[in-house]
């Protein structure tokens, strides 16, 4: 408490003795209006008298004649590529399955082996689905056997500037029904 006295003790004297600045007041005359007399010398350019002058000296010299700048890069050896690693092409494919319920898959590929003349083979594929619907879900639905039957036979002759190719197929989809619902009342 007692320090808070002194400080606002002092901190009043320091108030009071600050003063400040004094206000001091000018007059000036509005009705003077400055005047510039004429004079020789404002219509004189002043003279500029350079001291200084630089003098230039070019060292130079032509050639009598053109210089040949000709480039002529030595030789490049042609690069060595090994001789080309062909891998064993094979003739046939065959794929055979069977899933459950009832669906079988067959695929044959026949082809010829690397011939720079001709190209020749046969594809075919089969899959099917004939299982009667099985479980409460499925036989809410008809009975929709589906298959699908491919066969392609092709040939391909190789000329200097053309190709020749020629191929005949067979495509046969069958879908019975599929998605048929039981419960709107049309059975088949």
């Amino acid at each position: 408490m007692r320090k808070q006295i002194i400080s606002s003790i002092i901190l009043c004297i320091m108030i009071l003795s600050t003063n400040a600045q004094i206000i001091d007041t000018a007059h000036f005359r509005l009705n003077y209006v400055p005047q510039l007399l004429n004079f020789q010398k404002i219509n004189q350019q002043a003279p500029i008298i350079d001291t200084i002058k630089d003098q230039v000296q070019f060292d130079y010299y032509i050639t009598p004649q053109r210089i040949d700048i000709t480039f002529l890069p030595s030789p490049i050896n042609a690069a060595k590529i090994g001789p080309e690693v062909t891998n064993k092409i094979y003739r046939n494919f065959l794929k055979i399955g069977f899933g459950y319920p009832l669906t079988p898959l067959a695929e044959l590929s026949v082809h010829n082996t690397n011939n720079t003349k001709y190209s020749f083979g046969l594809n075919f594929h089969h899959f099917s689905s004939w299982a009667p619907p099985i479980g409460k879900t499925q036989k809410k639905y008809a009975y929709a056997p589906t298959s699908n039957t491919r066969i392609l036979l092709f040939f391909t002759r190789f000329f200097k500037n053309q190709t020749l190719y020629s191929s005949i197929g067979y495509n046969h989809e069958l879908a019975n029904l599929y998605g048929y619902n039981r419960d709107l009342g049309y059975d088949p």
